[in-house]
């Protein structure tokens, strides 16, 4: 009788898993909507202001428009920001819409990881979604600002990318759509999301099973023809006028100096110092030059070691089995996703930074954004390879150590605790968003009593760049100002 009531209990809980993790990943995104629903809500100013016009101007053919004379490259943000609008009005609706694209990406972020992988990774990557919000802050997160978008789609787009390197169809899709919303969004992610998409094609490209290779590439080049049409059919009909011709004029022949790889480099290498953005620092998105050593580089650089060690050494790390869709058949799975995690997103990062090098202007803020979120992703799969191989190594086994869900063993319930444990400080740190208050430096033609939200007021300058020849400790206007108002 008991152990017939357990069985039911146990198949009652695995089926119900899923929806209390979905529900749980939910919870503090929706909990900052509320938040911004319930705030006085005031004009949008800035970039904002300007993603009002496109949303408000009518079905949209491209992109946001940049201070240097085009477009970015697609209207797949502006399309998205146009449906909370109908639930709210000024800044609120913008602010929701990205929140509502913040939980998107957590949310298919897990559903994929869990679906490639199964739930124990599921827990890990919900519970790492989850932190970064409140870790790089709510502010930010919720920013209506196009090149904040890769705070969490590019951490999407990594996970997506490794579960289609086993040639999986959906994560393939997943993949090439996510990469470009996030191009169309900025044009920016070229170099990181192309850098991407080319070693996830030549990883898939190591296999013997060719039909499985010609659904995932031939249902991610249908995804890319469809995202794709409308600022295609723009650059076909308008020839050298279009707007990706002016992007590339304006890359060959701008008027603005290079940025120079030595820049672009001091830039990623500021995302692992001690206190980078995805840890709460909150002069990331500044113009105070932070020479942190990067001291967080240790931990990949940790990996390196252990993996050549069981190259040249005899280890064994690598592991087999558990490679099939939904199954954990084998304890070092989580081992081998952190590890390709890793790899991709290393790959990234370092187009991220030749993209950078190659962009021209000084290194504003909005630049390194997705360094700042490539290098959480870094970080946090190293940590874990090397604690998961230290546990499996502690006990002297690879075997399928993990345990399973049980819900009337507490010991057991461990993902589902910690994962609400996260869940609940994500909510409290929603506090930090505040409602909008009087401009301290209202911009020119409009009154003082234009609102705008407090910590993401608007500078006057044209944009806040790392300076590297200002006096350590010395602060100017612009270094106070997490925003800056440039039409990037």
């Amino acid at each position: 009788m008991i152990g017939r009531l357990s069985e039911r209990l146990d198949g009652v809980a695995e089926r119900s898993l899923p929806f209390l993790v979905g529900f749980l990943v939910l919870l503090p995104f929706a909990i900052a909507a509320i938040r911004i629903l319930s705030w006085d809500s005031g004009s949008p100013l800035g970039d904002w202001a300007a993603l009002d016009l496109d949303v408000r101007s009518g079905p949209a053919f491209l992109g946001s428009y940049s201070q240097y004379g085009f477009r970015h490259p697609g209207p797949l943000f502006i399309w998205w920001m146009s449906w909370p609008r109908l639930i709210a009005s000024g800044s609120a609706a913008y602010l929701v819409g990205m929140t509502a694209l913040a939980a998107v990406a957590a949310c298919l972020g897990v559903w994929i990881a869990w679906r490639a992988w199964g739930r124990r990774v599921g827990f890990a990557v919900a519970m790492s979604f989850v932190l970064l919000a409140p870790l790089t802050g709510w502010s930010y997160v919720t920013s209506p600002w196009n090149p904040m978008v890769g705070l969490l789609g590019l951490p999407l787009l990594v996970v997506v990318a490794a579960a289609a390197w086993d040639r999986d169809v959906v994560s393939s899709v997943a993949a090439v759509a996510v990469a470009s919303f996030l191009i169309q969004a900025h044009v920016g992610n070229v170099g990181t999301c192309m850098a991407i998409l080319t070693v996830l094609a030549l990883g898939q490209l190591r296999t013997d099973a060719r039909s499985d290779l010609r659904k995932a590439w031939g249902a991610a080049a249908g995804t890319a023809l469809l995202l794709w049409l409308v600022p295609g059919v723009q650059q076909l009909v308008s020839g050298r006028a279009g707007n990706v011709w002016k992007i590339m004029r304006f890359s060959r022949n701008g008027p603005i100096p290079k940025t120079g790889f030595g820049d672009a480099m001091q830039a990623g290498m500021r995302a692992f110092r001690p206190h980078p953005a995805w840890l709460g620092a909150t002069n990331v998105y500044e113009g105070v030059a932070d020479h942190g050593r990067p001291l967080w580089l240790l931990a990949p650089l940790g990996v390196g070691m252990v993996l050549l060690w069981d190259r040249y050494a005899g280890g064994t790390s690598t592991g087999e089995g558990g490679g099939a869709l939904g199954v954990e058949g084998n304890g070092r799975i989580g081992e081998r996703v952190a590890r390709r995690l890793l790899g991709i997103a290393i790959v990234g990062w370092l187009g991220a930074v030749v993209m950078l090098g190659q962009g021209r202007g000084p290194v504003r803020a909005y630049y390194t954004v997705h360094l700042e979120s490539l290098a959480a992703v870094i970080v946090a799969s190293s940590v874990s390879y090397l604690a998961l191989r230290g546990l499996r190594l502690s006990r002297g086994r690879g075997g399928d150590w993990a345990v399973g869900f049980h819900p009337w063993n507490l010991g057991r319930l461990f993902p589902v605790v910690a994962l609400a444990g996260v869940v609940v400080f994500a909510s409290m740190r929603t506090g930090s968003l505040e409602p909008q208050g009087e401009s301290p430096t209202p911009f020119p033609g409009r009154s003082r009593s234009s609102r705008i939200p407090r910590r993401l007021h608007w500078a006057l300058e044209a944009g806040s760049s790392f300076r590297s020849r200002r006096p350590v400790g010395s602060r100017t206007r612009s270094s106070r100002s997490p925003w800056a108002l440039s039409l990037h």
